[in-house]
């Protein structure tokens, strides 16, 4: 899994993505998953 784009994601903090290296293949996509649902509701108040 490639996770470089956590870096690049300006919707993603810095808190978030700079721990992700260290993470397990399951930490990583629940991590994964997290971040999708915070995006969502981000994008959200957004509108």
């Amino acid at each position: 899994m490639d996770t470089r784009i956590y870096e690049k994601s300006p919707t993603t903090s810095n808190s978030l993505s700079f721990n992700f290296y260290t993470f397990t293949e399951k930490d990583r996509e629940e991590a994964h998953s997290l971040v999708s649902s915070l995006n969502e509701k981000f994008k959200e108040k957004g509108k």
